[in-house]
């Protein structure tokens, strides 16, 4: 079910141009791929607990060794993502040019394979240092055990993250409260914004407590031979280990709630009903041509900007969608030529 929900995502983001060409959801994309791969690990992992009422993990040394790879991998990997989507917005609100412009796709995608990279490269010492003894799947060596207890679980996976993550989307809030003030910014990227600072909050409530926990395990030296102390404090660890693992499933949920233009476009991949006054192949022009839909006409161009009579490629699409073939010779227009920002929508257009 958790999985099913992370597929929808990548299916929509593949589905229409206004959300897939836009380095944000390139973000939201690889943390979607990292979660799935996270889910099926988990998935698989109490599957064979079931099956075998003995975890495979501790007498299987591949298995010991790869779940923990996959698992350290993923969880660095989705929680890049996070902080990356959040730098975005704050690069991509900002009133000044020159750092509005270094949100660029190129930059998305050199940062996600970088991340991947490391990723990948943080993941190898797990497969070096696991082993089993006495039917029991852990590190043994004493400087991993170390980086593992003071670094990698309160660090790395918790609150390093949440510090980047928590930083940058107050500086974006900062910037939207200015920008509101001074122009009126497309509803794709509001509703982007919206998004992002809605699972940032969330990442942060889920994980937080799961970095808390884990330096009082480590760093408060709970007790071995006092057992109700212990049974205590493996409850509450298992209670925050599952909350902490919904970050893995819930942004879908989070984006359904937190943007209209989200929930529209579901509702577009699963049917083929009219909405509002539209059908399907006009609200698919209209995203190809980054227009907003709204209930009528009139709302959708006062609402939509002119982005796209500046660019050739989008221009080009647009022409598609109309069978008068006097329309195909129509160029770009020059972005040097206007007083107002490419953003600027229609309606303040008309009432200057």
């Amino acid at each position: 079910m958790a999985s099913s929900t992370t597929i929808d995502i990548l299916r929509i983001s593949q589905t229409y141009k206004a959300f897939r060409n836009n380095q944000c959801v390139l973000y939201f994309v690889t943390e979607s791929i990292s979660n799935i791969c996270q889910l099926i690990i988990y998935f698989v992992i109490y599957v064979l607990i079931t099956l075998n009422d003995i975890d495979p993990g501790n007498s299987t040394l591949f298995w010991c060794k790869f779940r923990a790879m996959m698992i350290a991998l993923c969880t660095v990997i989705s929680f890049s993502t996070i902080c990356f989507s959040a730098c975005d917005q704050y690069l991509s609100t900002n009133l000044q040019f020159n750092i509005r412009k270094l949100s660029t796709t190129k930059l998305a995608q050199i940062l996600i394979f970088t991340a991947i990279v490391i990723s990948i490269l943080h993941a190898i010492p797990f497969a070096i240092f696991l082993e089993i003894r006495a039917s029991l799947c852990r590190v043994f060596n004493p400087i991993m055990s170390q980086y593992l207890s003071f670094f990698y679980y309160p660090i790395l996976s918790g609150l390093l993250p949440i510090f980047i993550a928590s930083l940058f989307s107050i500086l974006a809030y900062h910037n939207v409260r200015r920008i509101v003030r001074r122009i009126v910014r497309r509803r794709l990227d509001r509703q982007l914004t919206a998004m992002v600072l809605v699972r940032v909050i969330t990442f942060v409530i889920l994980t937080l407590p799961y970095a808390i926990q884990r330096m009082y395990t480590y760093l408060a030296k709970v007790d071995q031979s006092n057992l109700f102390l212990l049974a205590i404090n493996t409850l509450v660890a298992g209670i925050i280990s599952s909350f902490f693992n919904l970050n893995y499933a819930v942004s879908f949920y989070i984006f359904i709630a937190s943007s209209s233009r989200f929930r529209r476009q579901i509702n577009l991949l699963f049917t083929d009903d009219t909405v509002g006054l539209y059908t399907s192949s006009i609200s698919l022009m209209a995203n190809a041509m980054e227009f907003t839909a709204e209930c009528y006409v009139v709302e959708s161009l006062l609402q939509s900007t002119l982005e796209c009579v500046f660019n050739s490629s989008c221009l080009s699409t647009a022409t598609k969608f109309f069978l008068d073939t006097n329309l195909t010779n129509i160029k770009r227009l020059d972005a040097n030529q206007t007083q107002y920002p490419l953003e600027t929508i229609i309606d303040i257009l008309v009432n200057n």
